[in-house]
């Protein structure tokens, strides 16, 4: 059962998610955006409409607030940077630093996930792998960034390589060149996702698929999901009802059968409709197709649940009550995860049940 809605706080602890996804939807300082470009006559990326089996890949980045284009430069130049390690019998920040002779056949490649709330729920051998690693790449959120220089001062940001002028999956694609490059130059390598890092994040999965097939060593270690604290936060027992769980903007564009008897997630819901995977800001009209095809299942006086799992400890968790008619009009983030609980009651299969009675 759910717990009331006066339980929910659904405006405290989104200060920082608010104001974060706003700074990141928006163009970097000094560069004009798209229809700046046009006018000027300047190239336009246009959008791949065709790319929709590849749509998983386009997770949105964790809320951060986006360096000026001069920081974005310089940060991106230390991610190509010499890797550095203690010399033997120094330790991690003591300023003993000895460059590491290139090895490939020493290569190795750990993906670990940070949770939510990294120094929380990251596992203990989550922290070893960041800390035994001679490079980690990051892409988390600037409290956990800090975190993770704290156990291992080579960590590197990854999220220098959004640009919300940019598909996303070319930013992925040069993240995992990041990755493997390293690896590749014998270093053992450990890249941290936000959350559990198979779960939307394709930059873990396919630079491991990678190095496996190039022979390095490669291993995931999860981490706590977004949809792990759904289930906690919500009060919501998967096994009770069933759940379906798509990616918003591949529900939206792809044919697919929903059982209203069950429970829904639509992830990254603010995203719904982006098929070029450019840009962060929620579009009200891809908001409504997305709300009339659900129409097909659901009336429009549905009861939805906007959720947000909470990113720090002194956040609460959001779980805005709205109906499905008035979603267009509701405050999305990145992070917004639609919840629309079972409508109705699945119907028992009476002739299966008659099969099982003739074999009792």
């Amino acid at each position: 059962m759910l717990r009331q809605a006066g339980h929910h706080r659904p405006d405290r602890g989104r200060g920082i998610r608010d104001r974060d996804s706003r700074l990141s939807s928006k163009p970097h300082p000094g560069r004009p955006g798209r229809a700046a470009r046009s006018a000027q006559g300047g190239p336009v990326r246009r959008r791949d409409h065709s790319r929709h089996d590849e749509l998983r890949c386009c997770r949105a980045p964790p809320p951060r607030q986006h360096p000026d284009p001069g920081a974005r430069a310089r940060r991106r130049g230390a991610l190509q940077g010499e890797t550095r390690r203690p010399e033997s019998g120094g330790t991690r920040g003591s300023g003993r630093i000895a460059t590491v002779a290139s090895d490939a056949h020493a290569g190795r490649l750990i993906v670990v996930g940070s949770g939510l709330q990294p120094a929380r729920h990251a596992g203990a051998r989550t922290v070893s792998e960041i800390e035994r690693a001679d490079v980690v790449f990051s892409l988390v959120d600037g409290l956990a960034l800090a975190w993770l220089r704290s156990l291992n001062p080579d960590c590197r940001d990854l999220g220098v390589l959004y640009d919300a002028d940019r598909d996303r999956r070319e930013s992925y694609a040069e993240m995992q060149h990041m990755i493997l490059e390293q690896v590749r130059a014998g270093r053992g390598v450990c890249a941290v996702l936000y959350g559990h890092p198979g779960v939307f994040a394709q930059v873990g999965r396919k630079a491991m698929t990678q190095a496996r097939a190039e022979g390095f060593e490669t291993r995931m270690e999860p981490g706590i999901s977004a949809e792990a604290c759904l289930y906690a936060d919500l009060d919501l027992d998967p096994g009770e009802r069933g759940v379906q769980s798509f990616e918003a903007t591949q529900f939206l564009v792809q044919q697919r059968q929903i059982d209203p008897a069950s429970l829904l997630l639509l992830w990254q819901v603010s995203q719904a409709g982006n098929v070029g995977c450019i840009g962060f800001e929620p579009r009200p009209d891809r908001v409504r197709i997305l709300v009339d095809k659900l129409l097909r299942w659901y009336p429009e006086t549905t009861e939805t649940i906007l959720y947000e799992a909470a990113t720090l400890p002194i956040q609460e968790f959001r779980a805005e009550r709205v109906t499905l008619s008035s979603l267009p009009d509701a405050v999305l983030n990145a992070a917004t995860t639609l919840v629309i609980p079972p409508a109705t009651v699945a119907e028992p299969d009476q002739a299966t049940l008659r099969r099982l009675a003739e074999d009792d």
